[in-house]
Parts: C-alpha cells; structure tokens; sequence
C-alpha cells in the first residue's frame, strides 16, 4: 500500500509527521534570471538591491552574499507563507515547511542547477512517519489470508497505529474515568500499546480493522468446512 494510495482511503492523516527540509548549497554566483521555485512560489536573480517584500533576491557579492539575500527573500516575500529558511553554512540554506506530513512534501526545482545545488525535487520528510507505520504494518497482514482485503486491512491498522503515535484522526485516548464540571476538567485511562482486539477497539480505526478481520476469519471458515465434506451450500 503506497502513502498516496492510503490517503485516498484516509485523508485524515494526510498532514500528520514533522515538516519536510530541503536544503539550497551555492555552487557559484548566479546570472539575472535565475529562479528557485518552492511550491507555487517562484524566486527571481536580480541584480543590486533587492526590493523587500518581492520574491527576488540579489546577486550582488559572492556566493555568501547571494545566499543571504535569498535567506531574507524568503522571510518577507510570498513564501514565507509556507517555508522559513536559515543559512546553516555561508553557502547553504535550509529550507523548511511550515507545514507537516504527506502536504508539506512541496515541489523544489531551479532553472540553474549548476550554481544552485537542491537536496532533491521536492522537499522531503513530511511522510517519513507514514512511511515507517506502512511498512510496519504492511509485515502485519498476510495477503495470502486476507486476500483481496489486505489493502483494506493495512490501511485501517497504519491508520490506527497513526493515531496511537500522534493523537490524531481516531481517538487513541481510554475511557473517561473522572470529570469535574467545575473546574473542566477530564481523566481518561491509560491505553496499553498491545495487539489484543481490546487494545485495537481503542481507535475508530482499529475497530473497522477488527469488523473486517471478522469478516476473513468466517470466510476462512467456511472454506475449511468445505474441505472437510461438514460444510454444504
């Protein structure tokens, strides 16, 4: 089950991880012209002062300079909407999302690759955390016995193990054991992180788990009463 194929099936979880992290190295001064694009902001190369507040940064001076004007390009421009940026050498700049998860994962592209060196074509990390519950769980439901429920099945136990790990999208929290009106105030009991079925009963997503783990093990059954002739229709 790949990350885009479980957001369809679970949107919930689409921004849920850290923010995604690219970063720029300049390899060289650029020309007038050159842009870096981060998402649907696109930066422009301009040459003497850049004008604050616009998506342009200077080429005047060295590649120092070059990266620190673009540092402050992103602070006040556009794209400070969606990244902030910080230079963690004199020629590199970390770019980071504002946003987190699967969304955060924008476009990261130059007309110049040979002055501006890019970690990658899009900035990345967001989904690391999806990633690793889907590989998890993935090694946690047998295609051979879940047949064609297995996507259904993985989904719904990334989706509970999500929610376990971050408190969002299921309700991962136990039952209300106290509440003080008052005061407004609530105590929930403690959820074990197990596998029984009462523990996968903890989330919304762990119990449509269970109702279609149910519907596998009668049809399981069902086939081994066939085999053995106690079985008829």
């Amino acid at each position: 089950l790949t990350v885009e194929a479980f957001l369809a099936l679970v949107p919930e979880f689409a921004s849920v991880g850290g923010p995604s992290i690219g970063t720029i190295e300049w390899l060289n001064t650029g020309p007038v012209g050159d842009t870096i694009s981060l998402g649907g902001v696109q930066m422009t190369a301009v040459a003497g002062a850049r004008v604050a507040g616009s998506s342009t940064w200077s080429i005047d001076g060295a590649a120092v300079a070059e990266a620190t004007s673009f540092v402050a390009a992103i602070a006040d421009s556009d794209a400070a909407d969606i990244v902030s940026a910080v230079k963690t050498t004199p020629v590199i700049v970390q770019i980071t999302t504002l946003a987190k998860g699967y969304n955060s994962e924008i476009a990261f592209s130059t007309s110049d690759a040979a002055v501006y060196e890019l970690s990658g074509a899009t900035l990345a990390g967001g989904s690391d955390l999806l990633d690793f519950q889907l590989s998890t769980t993935a090694s946690m439901v047998n295609v051979s016995t879940w047949r064609g429920k297995a996507g259904a099945a993985q989904a719904y136990l990334c989706a509970h193990f999500m929610a376990i790990a971050t408190g969002a999208g299921g309700g991962e929290t136990g039952a209300t054991t106290s509440r003080a009106i008052d005061r407004i105030s609530q105590s929930n009991a403690a959820t074990s992180f197990d596998t029984s079925d009462a523990a996968f009963a903890s989330t919304r997503w762990g119990r449509m788990y269970l109702a279609l783990k149910a519907t596998v093990l009668r049809i399981q059954m069902a086939t081994s009463l066939r085999g053995c002739g106690g079985f008829n229709g």
